[in-house]
């Protein structure tokens, strides 16, 4: 019965450590701004919208490094103190805890957009390639790859987007 008392002590005690650890390095890293000047939020939104799952909502609950991913209501959940703080500490929390949880929102993904980022060297040949893909004028195709960032297509299947991506890619 002793050693149970011990094993209940030691296990409080390394919690207790672990705890204590982890908001004075939350401290530690809050009062390091961030260059680009996003808020815990907005670095979760880019991410989902990076990763093209635009059905989850970045929303704001009480307490202090209570975030989460609910899958039930498709929400990613940031406290306070990393909703909409714009220091190192936030962006670490807004990255790394919700990342991990939204997997499962990533992994039930299956329309996709496609987007050109920018032409690249060949732009002559992404012109011709985005004119034969979306069965567009050459001035039309012109003015997309002019206008990158761009979304091509909507909507679509992760194949059609990969093989978008590949003929993109060859131009």
């Amino acid at each position: 019965m002793g050693s149970y008392y011990l094993i209940i002590i030691v296990i409080s005690l390394a919690s207790m450590w672990v705890s204590n650890r982890l908001k004075s390095k939350f401290k530690k890293y809050s009062a390091l701004s961030l260059r680009n000047g996003m808020s815990g939020k907005e670095i979760a939104e880019k991410m989902l919208s990076d990763h093209g799952i635009r059905d989850v909502e970045v929303i704001s609950v009480r307490g202090s490094l209570t975030d989460h991913y609910n899958p039930k209501n498709k929400t990613v959940n940031l406290s306070e103190s990393v909703y909409s703080q714009r220091n190192a500490a936030a962006a670490a929390v807004a990255v790394a805890g919700p990342a991990a949880e939204a997997g499962p929102a990533a992994a039930e993904q299956t329309e996709f957009d496609v987007v050109l980022e920018s032409a690249g060297a060949g732009k002559l040949k992404v012109v011709k390639e985005v004119k034969t893909l979306l069965g567009i004028g050459l001035k039309e195709a012109k003015e997309m790859v002019d206008g990158a960032p761009a979304t091509l297509k909507s909507g679509v299947s992760k194949e059609e987007a990969e093989s978008i991506k590949a003929a993109l890619k060859l131009a």
